[in-house]
């Protein structure tokens, strides 16, 4: 199976306790990223979640996965393991960053059993894929900007400014 290793940075005008909060309320996150159509948390337990995603892509498609948090240190990092439809690892980065915060989000995943992890061998369709994880992260940056709410004290974000550093 060929893997996937996608790297989205993005520079948020907010403070790294606050994006985590948001980045961590695993529940909300389909109430403001497009594409996230699902997320049932399974387990709660802090440092030890697991949470059921379904999210939809380009042309339609929808990818179910698990995800399972293995460590984190609250407004550092969160490294988990999905299995399902997206199989791999991935991890969220935060820094604080010229009074903001620069996430990264560094995904190494393939694609679980199914046609479309066959289809995935063809340079065309391996694009789309590629360009369809894209659009979600944008759209997620996006959202994360707009969506002017962090979780935990119901602080307006709405006038910071996020941006993609590439």
């Amino acid at each position: 199976m060929r893997r996937f290793e996608l790297v989205t940075r993005w520079r948020v005008d907010a403070a790294a306790d606050e994006v985590w909060r948001v980045l961590t309320d695993f529940a909300a996150i389909p109430s403001w990223w497009p594409g996230f159509e699902r997320a049932d948390v399974l387990v709660a337990t802090r440092g030890a979640e697991v949470v059921h995603y379904r999210i939809r892509g380009l042309l339609g498609v929808r990818l179910d996965f698990v995800q399972r948090t293995l460590r984190r240190r609250d407004g550092e990092y969160l490294w988990f393991r999905s299995d399902g439809d997206l199989t791999g690892t991935g991890i969220w980065n935060l820094t604080t960053i010229d009074g903001g915060t620069e996430l990264v989000f560094t995904w190494r995943v393939g694609l679980g059993d199914g046609v479309l992890r066959w289809l995935a061998e063809l340079p065309f369709v391996r694009a789309l894929l590629v360009r369809s994880h894209r659009d979600l992260m944008r759209a997620g940056r996006r959202a994360l900007q707009a969506r002017g709410r962090d979780a935990g004290s119901d602080r307006v974000l709405a006038h910071r400014r996020a941006e993609a550093i590439a």
